[in-house]
């Protein structure tokens, strides 16, 4: 089960006494269940290596 510390949207400072969840903006802790906006800490739409072994993974880039 994925949870809320290991998603990329988590964030943990010094300034705040609670985490916080970059898509509700609101306090969370790392072992609270991930939510349906969960996105893992290493996923890259980026990703070079893992779009050369899998070509249909493509995205489209259109340019105005």
């Amino acid at each position: 089960m994925e949870r809320c510390g290991q998603c990329k949207q988590f964030t943990r400072t010094r300034e705040n006494t609670k985490d916080l969840c970059g898509a509700w903006e609101q306090p969370t802790s790392a072992k609270r269940q991930a939510c349906e906006f969960f996105i893992p800490k290493g996923f890259s739409f980026f990703d070079k290596e893992a779009n050369k072994s899998n070509p249909q993974s493509q995205l489209a880039v259109i340019i105005l």
